[in-house]
C-alpha cells in the first residue's frame, strides 16, 4: 500500500512538471528572431517561452562567431517570463524601438545598439524550474551602445527549487549617451541595480547624460559590488548599498557629477579610492531630508538634483544649517576613519583637508553673522593653516613657504648695508678701483694686490718684529709658536699674490700695450673682472641670505645688524618665522604620532 502511494505521488509530480513544460513555447534563437522580424504590429510581445540553442540553426549566436552584418529590428519588444536556456546570446543587433525584459533571462547582450529605452526588470518572482538547472545565472550586458535611458534591475532568487551556484550581473564596456528632455524628481536616466546577487560588476562604461541621473544600487547579504574604470558625466550619481554587503570596490573612475552616497557602514575590506569622490561627495540622506523639509511645496514639481539645487545645497545649506553641516562632516569623518583603519595615510589626510575646508567655509559664515575678533581670528587661522600646512597634514609645505619668506627678505636686505658685510655697497666700487689702478700703473697685478693689502701686512710685520725682538726676553715657547702663527696669517695673501703673478697678462700699463695685443688681452681682462664681480655679488648675496636666515629663525645674536626700514622688516620676519616654524613642528609631531 505504501509503495502504491509513493508511485501515485511520483506520477502526480511528473504530470505537473509535464503540464508546466507544456505551458512554455520552445523556440530556437533563430526562430525567436524570425518571429520578431515578421511582426506586423508596432510591438512584439512574447511570454511563457523558452529560447533554446539549436546547433544546426543558431551558430550565429555563439561566442566565437562574429557575423558580418548586424540585424536591424524596428519593432518594440516586450518579453515576459522568457527563459534563455544556457545563457542565450544576443549580439550584433540594432534595436530601433524600446526593448523591455520582464522576469526573463538569463542572457548575454553584446555588441548591440539601442536607440530607445532599454529595460530589464527581474524580481525574486523570476523562477527557473528544476529541469532547467543551470550552473550559473549570468546576466552579461557588455560592449553595447545605448542612446536612451537604461534601467536594469535584477533580484536574486533564493527559492529552494532553483539549483544555482552563481547569480551575477556584468555591465561592462558599454557606451551610454542619453538626454532626458523633461526631467523631474522621479526620473533617472541610467539605473543599474542588483539585489541579493552574488556579484555585480559595473566596469569600464562610458556614461554621459544630460538632465539625467545615474543610479548604481547593490544590496543583499551575499552581494559583492565592483564599480571600476567608469567615465561618468551626469547630473548626479547615486551609489547605494546596505551594511550587510560583503565587498565593495570603487576606484579608477572619472566622475564629473555630485556623488550621493547611501552606505550604512564602511567595512574594513572595502576598497574605495578617495580620488573618485573628492569634492563630489554628498550625504544622500541629509540632502533628501533637507529638501523635503524646506522645499516640500516644490519637491515634486521640480528636479531637485539639478545643478541649481545641488549648488545651493553645497554652497549654502550645508554651510549655514548646523544639522546639515554636522551630517556632512560625519560622513567625511567615517571615510577618514576607514582609511586610517586601513593605514591609508594619504587618503585619510585628503579627507581631513576636506573636513577642514568645510569647517573654514562655516567659520566664514559665522563671522558674517557675528563679526567679532574671535570669529574673525578663528576663520583666518584656519585659512592660514590651509595655505601653509594643509591643516597640519603636510609639514613639508611649511618648510617650502619658509624658504620663500627667507628668499624674499634676503632680496630686500641685499640692497641695504648691514654690519655683517664689511664692504657693504662699496664692495663693487672697490673692485672697479682695483682694476683702474692695475690698468694705469706700471706694475704687476700681484703688486697692486699687495699694495691693497699693505695695511694688513704692516700689522703682521709689526707682529713679526715683536717676535724677533722678544726672543731673549720671553720663554722660547712663545717665540716658537708665534712665528708659525704669523706665517699662517699671511699665507692666504701670499698664495693669492703668487697666483695673480702667474696669470698676469698685462705687465705694464694699458696705454703702453701694443695695438695688436689689446684686442685679445682686453677680452681676458674683462673676463677676469667679471669673474671677480660675480664673486663679489655671490658674497653679498650670501651675507643677505645669512642675515635673513638668522632673522627668520630668531637667533638674533643679541642685535639686529641692519639699519633703516629693513630693521623693522626684520622684526616682522622674526615673528613670521616663529609662527611658521611652530606650525612645522606641530604638523611634524602630529604626523609622527599618527
Amino acid at each position: 500500500m505504501r509503495e502504491l502511494g509513493i508511485l501515485i505521488f511520483l506520477v502526480f509530480i511528473f504530470g505537473m512538471a509535464q503540464a508546466q513544460e507544456k505551458d512554455y513555447q520552445v523556440l530556437s534563437h533563430n526562430q525567436f528572431l524570425e518571429l520578431i522580424q515578421s511582426e506586423e504590429d508596432s510591438v512584439f510581445t512574447l511570454s511563457h517561452a523558452k529560447i533554446r540553442f539549436d546547433s544546426l540553426t543558431d551558430q550565429r549566436f555563439t561566442n566565437f562567431r562574429e557575423p558580418k552584418d548586424s540585424i536591424l529590428i524596428n519593432t518594440s519588444i516586450v518579453l515576459e517570463d522568457v527563459i534563455f536556456e544556457s545563457g542565450g546570446l544576443l549580439s550584433y543587433i540594432s534595436f530601433k524601438k524600446p526593448v523591455t525584459f520582464i522576469e526573463s533571462g538569463p542572457f548575454r547582450i553584446r555588441n548591440c545598439s539601442f536607440s530607445q529605452e532599454f529595460i530589464l526588470r527581474n524580481s525574486e518572482k523570476f523562477e527557473l524550474h528544476k529541469n532547467d538547472a543551470f550552473s550559473n545565472l549570468w546576466y552579461d550586458i557588455s560592449n553595447n551602445l545605448f542612446l536612451s535611458p537604461v534601467k536594469v534591475r535584477i533580484s536574486g532568487n533564493n527559492s529552494k527549487s532553483v539549483t544555482t551556484n552563481f547569480y551575477q550581473l556584468n555591465f561592462e564596456d558599454n557606451v551610454i549617451t542619453t538626454e532626458l528632455r523633461n526631467p523631474d524628481f522621479n526620473n533617472s536616466i541610467v539605473d543599474i541595480s542588483g539585489y541579493d546577487l552574488v556579484q555585480v560588476v559595473i566596469e569600464k562604461n562610458k556614461i554621459e547624460t544630460i538632465n539625467g541621473r545615474v543610479h548604481f544600487n547593490a544590496t543583499g547579504p551575499t552581494n559583492n559590488t565592483f564599480i571600476t574604470g567608469n567615465t561618468i558625466r551626469s547630473e548626479a550619481l547615486f551609489i547605494y548599498k546596505k551594511d550587510d554587503m560583503r565587498e565593495l570596490e570603487l576606484w579608477d573612475n572619472k566622475i564629473e557629477a555630485p556623488v550621493f552616497l547611501g552606505i550604512d557602514q564602511l567595512l574594513p575590506n572595502y576598497i574605495i579610492d578617495w580620488k573618485d569622490l573628492e569634492d563630489k561627495l554628498i550625504s544622500s540622506t541629509r540632502y533628501f531630508v533637507f529638501h523635503f523639509n524646506y522645499f516640500s511645496d516644490t519637491i515634486f514639481n521640480s528636479n531637485i538634483f539639478s545643478e541649481e539645487f545641488v549648488n545651493r545645497y553645497r554652497n549654502t545649506h550645508r554651510i549655514e544649517n548646523e544639522y546639515v553641516f554636522n551630517a556632512e562632516t560625519s560622513l567625511l569623518g567615517s571615510f577618514r576613519n576607514h582609511y586610517l583603519e586601513n593605514h591609508n595615510r594619504a587618503s585619510a589626510n585628503s579627507v581631513f583637508v576636506a573636513i577642514k575646508d568645510l569647517e573654514t567655509q562655516r567659520l566664514a559664515y559665522l563671522y558674517r553673522e557675528d563679526p567679532t575678533f574671535k570669529t574673525y581670528f578663528t576663520w583666518k587661522v584656519n585659512q592660514f593653516l590651509k595655505i601653509f600646512s594643509a591643516y597640519g597634514t603636510e609639514p613639508a609645505r611649511a618648510i617650502i613657504f619658509s624658504v620663500y619668506v627667507i628668499l624674499a627678505f634676503a632680496l630686500i636686505y641685499l640692497f641695504f648695508p648691514n654690519s655683517w658685510d664689511a664692504h657693504g655697497k662699496n664692495r663693487i666700487v672697490d673692485r672697479y678701483l682695483f682694476f683702474f689702478k692695475y690698468l694705469k700703473k706700471n706694475a704687476g697685478i700681484h703688486e697692486v694686490y699687495l699694495e691693497e693689502k699693505q695695511q694688513d701686512l704692516l700689522d703682521y710685520e709689526e707682529f713679526k718684529t715683536l717676535i724677533k725682538d722678544s726672543k731673549k726676553s720671553v720663554p722660547r715657547f712663545f717665540s716658537a709658536t708665534a712665528l708659525p702663527l704669523y706665517q699662517w696669517a699671511i699665507s692666504g695673501t701670499r698664495i693669492s699674490a703668487k697666483i695673480l703673478s702667474k696669470i698676469d697678462i698685462l705687465k705694464g700699463t694699458w696705454e703702453d700695450l701694443p695695438t695688436g695685443q689689446k684686442a685679445w688681452k682686453s677680452f681676458l681682462l674683462v673676463g677676469g673682472f667679471l669673474i671677480a664681480l660675480v664673486y663679489d655679488l655671490l658674497i653679498k648675496v650670501l651675507n643677505a641670505l645669512m642675515l635673513s636666515i638668522n632673522t627668520f629663525t630668531t637667533l638674533g645674536f643679541g642685535e639686529i645688524p641692519i639699519k633703516g626700514l629693513p630693521r623693522y622688516l626684520a622684526i616682522i620676519q622674526g615673528f613670521i618665522g616663529w609662527f611658521m616654524l611652530t606650525i612645522f613642528s606641530v604638523s611634524l609631531i602630529s604626523q609622527l604620532l599618527n
